[in-house]
Parts: structure tokens; sequence; C-alpha cells
């Protein structure tokens, strides 16, 4: 489960180290798929990144992102997710 993360981590776009599912339960969220502009090889950072698609997720709503995606996620108050994640890709998510 994965409830109201900190909002400093909502401000910048990542990628986590493994793929990883999600359904939102209740709230919602803005999420922002962002398009990494570089050579997809190693850390990356704002300058390497353009908007992709944006979605507003609802409840009910599900998706899954592969570990090289960046995203955002922009979460409404006392949004809840089920939050399953794959195993480790890479060491650490550069961003």
């Amino acid at each position: 489960m994965n409830m109201n993360p900190c909002l400093d981590n909502q401000l910048v776009p990542y990628d986590h180290c493994y793929t990883f599912s999600t359904r939102i339960l209740t709230g919602g969220y803005v999420h922002v798929v962002r398009r990494r502009t570089d050579d997809w090889v190693g850390p990356f950072n704002r300058a390497d990144l353009a908007p992709g698609i944006v979605t507003f997720e609802r409840p009910g709503s599900a998706y899954t992102l592969g570990h090289p995606m960046v995203h955002q996620a922009v979460m409404e108050p006392d949004t809840v997710t089920l939050f399953v994640r794959g195993p480790r890709r890479k060491p650490l998510s550069p961003t």
C-alpha cells in the first residue's frame, strides 16, 4: 500500500529500479510519464526530459511502468494505491 508520499517526492520526475504495477484505491493523482530525450543510458536530469503522456488517475484505474520509464505523480490528499513491484533491474534510480 502506498499512502500520500512526501510532497517533495512528487515535485521531481523519477524512475524506479524495477518494473511496477499500481491500482488506485482512493483519491487520485495527475500522472505525467516523461519522455527521455537523451540516449536512455545512465543518469538523466531535467534537461533530458520532455512531457509525454498526462493522465488523471482515479479509483479503479491501474497501470504498469517499466523500470526505464520516467514519471511524476502529484497526489490528491488521502490517496491510497496498491503498489506491486517486480525484481530490481538496476542498482540505483538516477535522478
